[in-house]
């Protein structure tokens, strides 16, 4: 299963990708810095089509992001609005 680990700042979104095995035994494979004005539209964006992919697996298989965290200390007026219309997905 993959997770992810979002932290907001005023000039930039920060996304740790992590991989979950038995036994709560856990992999970093993604960390990615999304810049842009997080009072904007279009990091948001970035944000969504990044927890939107799927990472390959060795045997040419994916895994989706299955679930997030996010820090809503910082913006939350955006994160709050953000997070309420992806959570209709389902999926997270």
């Amino acid at each position: 299963m993959l997770t992810a680990g979002i932290d907001i700042q005023k000039d930039r979104i920060e996304v740790e990708v992590v991989a979950w095995g038995r036994g709560k035994e856990s992999w970093s494979v993604d960390y990615r810095m999304l810049e842009g004005q997080t009072a904007e539209a279009a990091v948001w964006q970035r944000l969504t089509a990044l927890l939107d992919a799927s990472y390959p697996l060795e045997n040419g298989a994916s895994l989706p992001i299955t679930k997030f965290a996010i820090d809503s200390g910082y913006a939350t007026a955006e994160v709050y609005s953000w997070a309420l219309h992806h959570a209709r997905r389902g999926r997270w």
